[in-house]
């Protein structure tokens, strides 16, 4: 009988697990086939576009398109073929080359030669396509050269989009037209420069940064210091009186919880002073006497400060010891806190 319920479970808990695999394949055969139904529709729009002459319109249905359905490959090589007759060669060199990879890595029939004719093509357009080298250069006040310290803090843009400061000095392939060229070091306003890209165009743009030549350039630019201000025995007197401050605050507010406490010890036990009150308000003279012990310390503490707030703001502050300095140290005493000056 044991033998039967262990082997009925057994039945059951793969009867379980098959039904659980045929819903994954079901749900990812769903995906598939919804992928596939919107790739298509893409790519029948981008063809569309591209047969009526808008090739530029097209192009981003064709991405749609293989992005829905990466195995359909004709919309890559659409794409291709639309940005190579827009004269976006270096765009069409890249398409072409992954067209060719895609292939090859295909088993499907249909694009039997497409990778022979996406490298044919993309060594067709190795003369069309404009090529750029962008250098960075730092240079002083004097328009002497300087070195840039740090290639992480450059920030270099190619019509907007982030250059990798590794790729400086290394022909880049880039569409024909205009190519906007930003730099900044720093938090520097970036310096631009923008150069025509011709068919086959080898172009060499150069940007010079100021650099800092006696320290970092926030340092730099930092403004200089004030030529007079408040001595240190001021600052230190300052300081002691706005710590006094905020310890007469603190011993309003411990005030204040200490009254609150003795209310609320009248109100439950209103002979509390001749008679013995129940545990109920335990809390209430906890509560009170942390209370009173935090009023007296902060007190000790502001009539310490005060006094050392006092002492620092009369001093003399003259020019004959301008290296001068006060600290203010605070130790617990007995009956609260005690302060001492050291100079």
């Amino acid at each position: 009988m044991t033998r039967a319920k262990s082997s009925s479970r057994s039945a059951a808990r793969g009867l379980a697990a098959a039904l659980t695999a045929l819903g994954v394949a079901l749900s990812a055969a769903g995906q598939v086939l919804a992928g596939d139904a919107d790739g298509k529709t893409f790519f029948a729009e981008g063809r569309k576009l591209r047969a009526d002459g808008h090739c530029d319109q097209a192009i981003p249905r064709f991405r749609l398109a293989l992005e829905a359905w990466p195995e359909g490959l004709g919309a890559l090589r659409n794409a291709a073929e639309c940005e190579e007759e827009l004269g976006r060669y270096a765009s069409a060199r890249r398409d072409y080359w992954d067209l060719r990879r895609a292939v090859l890595k295909s088993s499907n029939p249909s694009y039997a030669g497409w990778a022979e004719a996406a490298e044919a093509a993309h060594g067709r357009l190795e003369d069309k396509v404009a090529r750029v080298i962008i250098e960075l250069a730092g240079v002083d006040e004097r328009g002497q050269p300087a070195a840039i310290p740090a290639l992480d803090r450059l920030a270099v843009t190619l019509d907007g989009q982030p250059l990798n400061p590794k790729l400086l000095g290394t022909e880049l392939e880039r569409d024909l037209g205009t190519l906007v060229v930003a730099a900044a070091y720093g938090a520097a306003t970036a310096i631009t420069r923008s150069v025509e890209l011709g068919p086959g165009a080898r172009q060499r743009v150069r940007i010079e940064l100021p650099m800092a030549t006696d320290g970092p350039t926030e340092a730099r630019l930092a403004p200089p210091p004030p030529e007079s201000g408040l001595a240190a025995t001021q600052v230190g007197g300052i300081v002691a009186l706005s710590l006094a401050g905020l310890a007469g605050g603190g011993a309003l507010g411990a005030f204040a919880v200490r009254q609150g406490a003795l209310g609320s010890l009248e109100a439950a036990c209103p002979a509390y002073r001749t008679a013995s009150c129940s545990s109920s308000v335990e809390d209430d003279v906890s509560r009170g006497r942390a209370a009173s012990t935090a009023v007296n310390a902060l007190l000790g503490v502001g009539a310490a400060a005060v006094a050392v707030g006092v002492v620092l703001l009369v001093l003399p502050t003259g020019d004959a010891e301008p290296s001068a300095s006060a600290a203010l140290t605070l130790e617990p005493g007995g009956a609260g806190a005690r302060a001492r000056v050291e100079f």
